[in-house]
This record gives C-alpha cells, structure tokens and sequence, in this order.
C-alpha cells in the first residue's frame, strides 16, 4: 500500500482522478484509489512521483505541491527475464 501520507491534499484528489480516469485501462480493480496495494508514491525535490501498476500497463508521474504535473503510460513488457 502506498504512504499516503506523503501526499498533500491537492496532490491527492488529483491523484485520485488520474486513478479514475486509468480504471477502465485494468487499474484499481479493488477500487480503493490512493489506497490500492497497485500506487506507489515516493517524494523527489519537493514534488511526489508515482507510479500505478495496471494488467497491460504502467502509469508513471509526477505531481507538485499544487497538484500540477505530468503523468503518461507505457505497456508493460513481458514478465519474464531471459538472461543469455
């Protein structure tokens, strides 16, 4: 579960509409928003970054103090490692 406790109020709610906007795309299926075992949050230079684990893909972002910032998504790779 991620430490919410390192988010502000503004980063939270924007948070929480990037969750939601991202639920038809296979994220948050417990629907538990910030509190999903799939967020994780750490803080960097006076901002959070994020990253959300869904089925077929990974959201990653960063948000300021005010809740501004950016987010994208990438498809996940193939879950194993084949080493040569």
């Amino acid at each position: 579960m991620a430490n919410i406790d390192l988010l502000n109020p503004k980063q939270a709610n924007r948070l929480e509409e990037i969750i939601e906007a991202l639920r038809f795309l296979g994220f948050d299926h417990s629907h538990l928003g910030i509190r999903s075992s799939s967020v994780h949050i750490e803080q960097h230079c006076g901002r959070v970054d994020f990253w959300l684990d869904g089925d077929e893909f990974v959201a990653n972002g960063s948000l300021k103090s005010d809740g501004a910032g950016v987010w994208w998504l990438r498809r996940g790779g193939n879950p194993l490692m084949h080493i040569a």
